[in-house]
């Protein structure tokens, strides 16, 4: 019996028998094997190999079969085709064929080279997908982006291993966004913090600077008390040698009007040979008006400088403010030369209670600038009323003014004008600080060119 006398039907039954044994069969069986039901029976017979038997194992069961069919099937099923063609044709397949036996199997086995080597890419890539898209999702997270998540292919160890990846990202991404909250909050605080240290030292350099006003408020005033101790010692002395030069006036005014009369009451051929004692008569009444002038004068300074050192009087008191004015300007007299004019419009301004020692300090301080800040020549007005009781006491200058941009420093210490030449002083500063204890303001509006006007503002009960 040979192949060339089988029946045909026979050669071309076995086309689904093989069909069935190399392809169907396997596939139920590899079905039964990787599907979900009779789990417990197929975990059974697993474990009697001692292999585990998950869900993911089904994968690999249709990676085999896939293989299966490629490597066993199709060259099976091609074998067969290949002899009933030659038991078909016979003769004429023979003429028509040029391969030889041997050429014949080297293509069978060709072909079943391409099967394997496509089956091994086709296994490969199924085992490294998963991976590489794993893979590529961890360079993500490296990367920062913690919103990636790998989908999961598959239910064997690879899909395992991506669902924990996937909570290790998500778990990440929790902590990353808890950071960052704790990092906002933390930075909030922070600004917070410098903010509040900020107003703290800003607080800081203000009571430093206050204390340095103080220090330096209370050194002036140190100071006036000294010349006021001074001013009271001068008057005392300046006043004992005063007094005895009055005094002997008054006795050589009296003497000098004796010696006059008698002379008057000469006979007159006498008196015309005593021209030189007219003479000398003339002279010494002369020298006494000029001792009167001089005497009246000293007086009045002294007047002045304890009208401005107010040594007479309480820390409070009711003064006059035209009076303290006019003292100051005798104080400043030679600040005035004569270059300077100084206009007087006094209103109706009764006295009141003040600090009247430290009134003149101000308006000492604000007519001494505005002595210094006319150059050449120029006018001081110097303007008082009343108003809703209130006192308005306006010291108005032709000198240069003053820049826009420092009237907003004009009373911080180590600030005055001279000119258009800002110097340092702290004469504007205490005087601020002086009109302020007393309640009141101090005013200033200047145009560079024009002049400057100091105002001060002050209540009439303090």
């Amino acid at each position: 019996f040979t192949v060339e006398k089988m029946p045909m039907f026979l050669i071309w039954s076995g086309i689904p028998a093989t069909l069935f044994i190399f392809a169907i069969f396997p596939a139920f069986i590899i079905y039964f094997l990787i599907n979900d039901f009779k789990m417990d029976l197929k975990s059974q017979m697993f474990a009697r190999f001692g292999i585990l038997y998950p869900a993911g194992k089904r994968q690999i069961g249709m990676m085999f079969l896939v293989i299966f069919i490629i490597i066993v099937f199709i060259p099976a099923l091609l074998a067969i085709l290949e002899l009933a063609v030659t038991l078909e044709l016979g003769d004429k397949y023979a003429q028509f064929s040029t391969l030889n036996p041997l050429e014949s199997v080297m293509i069978d086995r060709l072909v079943v080279l391409v099967g394997v080597v496509t089956s091994v890419i086709f296994l490969k890539r199924a085992f490294t997908k998963p991976i590489d898209s794993l893979l590529t999702e961890i360079d993500k997270v490296r990367a920062g982006d913690y919103s990636t998540r790998t989908a999961i292919i598959t239910e064997d160890e690879i899909g395992v291993l991506t669902n924990n990846f996937n909570e290790m990202v998500q778990e990440l991404e929790s902590s990353h966004q808890k950071l960052a909250a704790q990092n906002h909050t933390l930075e909030i605080k922070v600004d917070a913090r410098t903010r509040e240290l900020k107003e703290k030292n800003i607080e800081l350099e203000n009571t430093l600077n206050t204390l340095q006003q103080m220090q330096k408020q209370i050194i002036v005033q140190e100071k006036m008390a000294s010349l006021g101790q001074l001013v009271a010692g001068l008057t005392h002395e300046i006043n004992t040698p005063l007094g005895v030069i009055r005094s002997m006036k008054n006795t050589q005014s009296k003497a000098v009007a004796r010696l006059k009369s008698r002379l008057e009451n000469l006979p007159a051929d006498r008196a015309a040979s005593d021209s030189e004692i007219q003479k000398m008569m003339q002279i010494i009444l002369n020298a006494d008006q000029s001792i009167d002038q001089g005497t009246e004068r000293l007086g009045g300074i002294i007047q002045n400088l304890k009208t401005f050192a107010r040594l007479d009087e309480a820390e409070t008191a009711v003064a006059d403010i035209h009076e303290s004015m006019d003292s100051v300007l005798a104080l400043i007299k030679h600040d005035l030369l004569t270059n300077i004019e100084v206009v007087r419009e006094y209103g109706d301004v009764p006295p009141f209670v003040c600090h009247a020692r430290k009134l003149n300090q101000v308006f000492f301080n604000l007519l001494k600038n505005a002595c210094q800040a006319i150059e050449n020549s120029g006018r001081i007005t110097i303007t008082t009323k009343v108003e809703d009781n209130h006192v308005f006491v306006a010291i108005r200058d032709t000198g240069k003014g003053i820049k826009p941009e420092d009237l907003d420093a004009i009373f911080d210490p180590g600030f005055s004008k001279k000119g258009a030449i800002v110097r340092a002083s702290m004469g504007l500063s205490i005087s601020y600080q002086i009109i302020q204890e007393h309640n009141g303001r101090i005013e200033v509006a200047s145009k560079p060119g024009e002049g400057s006007v100091f105002t001060v503002v002050i209540p009439t009960a303090i």
